[in-house]
């Protein structure tokens, strides 16, 4: 039951093409998250957020930082 249920899913998401997702992006500038940018950003709008570059700047171990910029998205 579970089979045919998920084999009709993935057949409706192939029909109507790539479902494009908004992914935020932590850590997007060193070697391992920079790959993952590239390749996300090829289907999906990808927002970087580090402490020194990318399309916001943020502190994660500031709590009130990171739920303004989580609202703000």
């Amino acid at each position: 039951m579970i089979g045919k249920k998920h084999n009709r899913v993935r057949r409706m998401i192939s029909s109507v093409g790539p479902i494009l997702m908004k992914i935020l992006l932590v850590g997007s500038s060193g070697v391992i998250g920079s790959y993952l940018c590239d390749k996300l950003s090829e289907k999906h709008e990808v927002i970087t957020a580090n402490r020194t570059s990318g399309d916001h700047l943020i502190d994660m171990t500031d709590a009130a930082e990171v739920k303004l910029l989580l609202t703000g998205l």
